[in-house]
């Protein structure tokens, strides 16, 4: 069974990755946005993934979701993350600033 047909909105997230790579029992989602991080993450959408993911290769694999920035400087980061629409609303509601960005928890 295929992801678009286990989740319509999952399918959309993964396609918009940047890249899937298969590595033995590991396989790694690499995505551009923080955004798009955060909701493949959920646990709905990470089921849907782990389950996927392991029906194609035919035994159990685990799911990695990489955020492609972590690797660039904090600096970078930061700009990159003050772009995302939903981090733009709430530091316009908070009238705040980002300090650092730290990788999701797990990664």
């Amino acid at each position: 069974m295929s992801i678009e047909e286990k989740s319509a909105i999952t399918a959309v997230y993964v396609q918009k990755a940047e890249r899937v790579e298969r590595a033995g029992d590991i396989v790694q989602i690499v995505v551009t946005s923080p955004t798009q991080l955060s909701l493949l993450q959920s646990k709905e959408h990470k089921t849907v993934l782990d389950t996927a993911a392991s029906e194609l290769v035919g035994k159990a694999v685990s799911v990695s979701l990489i955020m492609k920035d972590q690797q660039q400087k904090d600096g970078t980061a930061v700009e990159s993350v003050k772009n995302e629409p939903l981090v733009k609303r709430f530091l316009e509601v908070f009238r705040g600033d980002l300090a650092q960005v730290k990788p999701a928890k797990g990664e």
